[in-house]
């Protein structure tokens, strides 16, 4: 286990700088220096609870607002991940499911992705654990320090990101489940629980109408496609890392599973076979845990998403993910042999690896620190830097560009394509300087605003695309494109 927590913590801490932020990251750090009520006010008009841009606000007062300093706190959720999983392996099997489980998250690339991040992510995911393992705990008994536990932990994780909710509902569903298909069942035992749900709701009831208002907002408008069935193939390889390692996981948590397909929910009389189907009843409840932790937060979504306006992203499910590396360490555990065990880990430390080699040695964020050293090595202090969409000024080239005599204006528009309106618009911005500075990016229509300058006698002297390696979405890519007005005549 100390050589599990010796490579996740250097894997989430390796290169932490080396990257540039990218939009979403410059967002979190702007929002993170208002004020705590700002912040609030901020966020009523988008789609994320206010709790990780509390704990930014504070952590960045303490230590800064550097790259390194500013990705550092997801570093220390990602970490404590890492242990939480081992114990919540522990509680719910043994010993060995909890290393293993913890060496799969230690290794995953798309942990380590988000554990580099500032984002609340890698939050989301700790506490996650955290609300679970409380979970376990109130299942065993109701000591208060559990009850506490349970309740702190998973108000919040309500707070960090909506799908924590489905965390909260995924809970209640098993909870329903064991409650009608035990007939022993003790009606106090559900009541008790029911007294925590409105405890929690009591709790989240002041984000409830915030929560309410993004849901329409969202109805009317969001960026997000609407997922294919192809969708969650996808998202369950990036929980693996790749196809290959998404088929091994497959397969090893078939075989874990296979031991509880067909077990029976109470023993026969007499014994035999019956004593050893009711032996294993407490780890069969474990897997059905599982099961529902690992699909309520990706087939909610995706169906509401079907029917409404879609709300699926692979990121957002980022807690699904930590059941199916257990249900995988369980069927590693189920083989006998030990040499064939060794040969499996060894088989997922060399693909993981593989992934994490490519992670490291490509280009996965925008590059928006390369774009501003640029501009400010090379702009004048009578040339203006137009940037499209108006939102990544302030959202993270500002947090770059520290030059106050530079002419940095935004520009936003409607839609992809500029409109007739729009196009005036910018003539207008843009009119009266001999050098513009075009910066587009997040799928703006560069060409748009190429055609505008040419008809208006600007020549293109310089055109770069900050795309790093080739791999990163065309959603990321940076155009630079450097304008000169030409002579009359």
């Amino acid at each position: 286990m100390f050589c599990v927590l010796a490579a996740g913590l250097f894997l989430r801490i390796c290169d932490l700088a080396g990257e540039s932020l990218w939009l979403d990251e410059g967002t979190s750090i702007r929002r993170s220096q208002l004020s705590l009520i700002n912040i609030v006010f901020e966020l009523i008009s988008n789609v994320h609870p206010p709790l990780y841009f509390f704990i930014l606000h504070y952590w960045i007062g303490l230590f800064g607002d550097s790259e390194f300093s500013a990705r550092f706190l997801s570093v220390i959720f990602g970490f404590s991940s890492i242990i939480m999983l081992y114990k919540l392996g522990v509680l719910l099997f043994n010993k060995h499911i909890g290393i293993l489980s913890a060496l799969l998250l230690s290794l995953s690339e798309f942990h380590i992705r988000f554990s580099q991040e500032v984002r609340g992510y890698s939050m989301m995911v700790f506490l996650t654990l955290v609300s679970m393992y409380f979970f376990m705990r109130l299942q065993e008994g109701k000591e208060r320090k559990f009850v506490w536990g349970y309740i702190l932990s998973s108000s919040a994780l309500m707070y960090t990101h909506n799908f924590g909710l489905l965390i909260i509902l995924a809970q209640n569903m098993y909870v329903l489940s064991r409650y009608f298909l035990r007939r022993n069942a003790q009606d106090s035992v559900v009541i008790g629980w029911w007294r925590l749900q409105i405890v929690l709701g009591l709790l989240y009831l002041p984000w409830l109408f915030v929560l309410l208002n993004q849901v329409v907002s969202v109805q009317q408008s969001y960026w997000i496609s609407q997922p294919a069935i192809k969708t969650l193939l996808d998202t369950f390889t990036k929980y693996a890392g790749s196809r290959r390692l998404l088929i091994l996981y497959t397969v090893l948590t078939v075989i874990g599973l296979s031991p509880y397909l067909f077990l029976r929910t109470r023993s026969p009389k007499g014994g035999g076979v019956g004593n050893e189907y009711a032996g294993n009843t407490a780890s069969s409840k474990n897997v059905g845990l599982l099961i529902v932790w690992m699909l309520t937060p990706v087939l909610l979504p995706f169906v509401v998403s079907q029917f409404s306006a879609p709300i699926y992203q692979f990121k957002y499910t980022i807690s699904a993910s930590l059941p199916f590396y257990i249900l995988t360490a369980r069927g590693i555990e189920q083989f006998s042999s030990r040499y064939l065990k060794f040969g499996i880990i060894a088989l997922i430390i060399i693909l993981s690896v593989g992934n994490l080699h490519g992670y490291f040695t490509k280009i996965n964020k925008q590059q928006w620190r390369e774009v501003a050293i640029y501009i400010e090595k090379h702009a004048g202090d009578k040339d203006v830097i137009v940037l499209s969409p108006g939102y990544t000024l302030k959202g993270i080239f500002d947090y770059y560009s520290k030059r106050s005599d530079l002419n940095k204006i935004p520009f936003n528009t409607e839609t992809m394509r500029i409109k007739e309106d729009e196009k005036k618009k910018f003539e207008s911005v843009v009119k009266g300087f001999d050098v513009v500075w075009l910066v587009t990016s997040c799928g703006s229509d560069r060409n748009e605003f190429k055609t505008v300058l040419e008809n208006m006698n600007y020549n293109m002297s310089y055109h770069m695309t900050f795309d790093g390696s080739g791999t990163i979405a065309r959603w990321f890519v940076i155009e630079l494109q450097v304008f000169q007005r030409q002579a009359d005549g």
